[in-house]
């Protein structure tokens, strides 16, 4: 997936080379990827969306294409080069503004919170990840999460007055992911907080409790790129199956 942070810039040329293209030259965008072992190319809609849209948007006045390249040790290139497929229908169906999201606090010292039931809790320190949905306007939903609220009216509201907000992450998708992800999170999670931010689905908990910063935790890092990448590769690699049988 590429852009791996916000590119005004990558929009920009763009829209460029799309204007170009309606004055009658033709324009082109070629993707790199420095690796011979993926087979697939999307825009990355969780990190940049309007990028992602953009990129739709003139997919048909501007060639876009994708090679994976072979690099060998001592930096030439190997003979391993192929054109990698982008599969425009599930970028146009997924690259919406909806889904849900991971909130990373850090919690410096053991604090109590108020969560509506049971009431006041201890809360040991440590680094947390809460799991919500986002129905639709997950950007204004991130970006609420990083602010701090003069009222508090949820648990999460509770525990960001003590905790420091490290990142919200995106995870946008075309069906309700949120309970499968706190799932898989619950299975390496050192603790959870029970029932907090689960009140609306069968989950035990939507709030997760790590000695380490999950953004260094490779089990951490595993689990979020299978959400945003690993679970469309399947669903594509399904469907060839399929269409081959």
């Amino acid at each position: 997936m590429f852009p791996d942070a916000v590119t005004e810039r990558g929009k920009r040329h763009l829209l460029e080379l799309a204007g170009l293209a309606g004055s009658g030259m033709a324009t082109a965008v070629l993707f790199v990827v420095h690796s011979p072992r993926p087979r697939y190319f999307m825009p990355d809609y969780h990190t940049d969306l309007e990028f992602s849209r953009t990129l739709l948007a003139v997919r048909d006045r501007v060639m876009i294409r994708a090679m994976a390249v072979e690099w060998k040790s001592d930096l030439s290139l190997g003979s391993s080069l192929r054109e990698l497929l982008i599969p425009w229908g599930i970028i146009e169906r997924e690259a919406q503004d909806r889904g849900s999201y991971i909130v990373l606090l850090h919690l410096a010292r053991t604090g109590r919170i108020m969560t509506g039931e049971p009431g006041m809790i201890s809360i040991p320190k440590g680094f947390y990840c809460y799991v919500g949905s986002a129905p639709d306007d997950l950007s204004k939903r991130a970006a609420h999460h990083q602010r701090k609220r003069r009222t508090l009216v949820t648990p999460l509201d509770h525990l960001r007055e003590q905790a420091v907000v490290t990142a919200v992450l995106p995870v946008r998708a075309s069906r309700d992911l949120t309970c499968s992800i706190a799932d898989a999170l619950r299975t390496i999670a050192a603790w959870s907080i029970p029932g907090f931010g689960a009140a609306d689905c069968s989950c035990d908990s939507h709030l997760f409790g790590m000695a380490e910063d999950p953004l260094h935790s490779p089990l951490f890092i595993k689990t979020l790129l299978y959400f945003r990448m690993d679970r469309l590769e399947e669903e594509l690699d399904a469907a060839e199956s399929w269409t081959k049988g």
